[in-house]
């Protein structure tokens, strides 16, 4: 039996054969990356700050901010605008509103975002394996996804102050190493044009190849393929 790498908690399973598509293709499990000295693995205190950095994202920006507040109060001046048609107490009415957001945002908070992020997880183990790098300022997860590397969950301890810049870099051409020594592309996936152009910087041969709209947005595809090095000299 092989044993699972010591950066991953789930056991590898690489020749597993999966099926894609609609023609029902047949895809080999790649290989995960090797540990990268100087990062921790998947741990399960890791995955407690997976849970934390999940929280931290329904506020981590402006925009975010603002949807939350903006709901809010249209929430609260929908209910007293309610009252004021039945002729009822509006107070009351925006009482029993403002209890029910306290209530949604005590459910999401501390129920609903640590399971969403708990079920991707165990979600991109399934497939065959789940590889962690964390260290005291970021965090990456790595599984295969359709014969290819998926790099996810790339979070900062500290958002916009640059923090992660030295740990990514590392972590990234670790990865770009491993998928070359693989023969394995690398995919990622992310909202913010200023993230796709960084990523693309921080790892050589990762070009954003596409965009698709989804239900959250306009989402920018990256993709590395494997760089294969020139044959050398042959002996005669």
């Amino acid at each position: 039996m092989t044993a699972p790498s010591r950066n991953n908690e789930s056991p590898a399973h690489h020749s597993v054969n999966l099926t894609s598509g609609r023609r029902r293709r047949p895809i080999t499990v790649p290989p995960p990356p090797e540990p990268l000295s100087g990062t921790q693995p998947l741990t399960s205190a890791n995955r407690r700050r997976m849970l934390v950095a999940s929280r931290s994202r329904l506020l981590a920006t402006g925009r975010a901010k603002a949807v939350w507040l903006g709901l809010a109060v249209a929430v609260v001046a929908g209910s007293i605008g309610f009252a004021m048609l039945l002729h009822a107490d509006p107070v009351a009415f925006a009482g029993v509103a403002i209890a029910g957001l306290v209530g949604y945002a005590i459910v999401l908070w501390w129920v609903l975002s640590p399971l969403i992020v708990r079920l991707g997880m165990w979600a991109m183990a399934r497939v065959g394996w789940l590889v962690g790098y964390f260290d005291e300022t970021a965090t990456q997860l790595v599984h295969p996804r359709r014969g290819a590397w998926e790099l996810s969950d790339h979070h900062a301890v500290v958002q916009g102050a640059g923090v992660a810049a030295p740990f990514r870099r590392r972590v990234f051409a670790h990865l770009a190493a491993e998928a070359d020594r693989h023969r394995v592309a690398i995919t990622m996936t992310t909202r913010v044009p200023k993230l796709a152009a960084i990523y693309e910087a921080d790892m050589p041969g990762l070009r954003v190849i596409g965009t698709k709209w989804t239900v959250f947005g306009k989402l920018h595809l990256l993709r590395r393929e494997p760089t294969i090095p020139p044959a050398g000299p042959t002996n005669r």
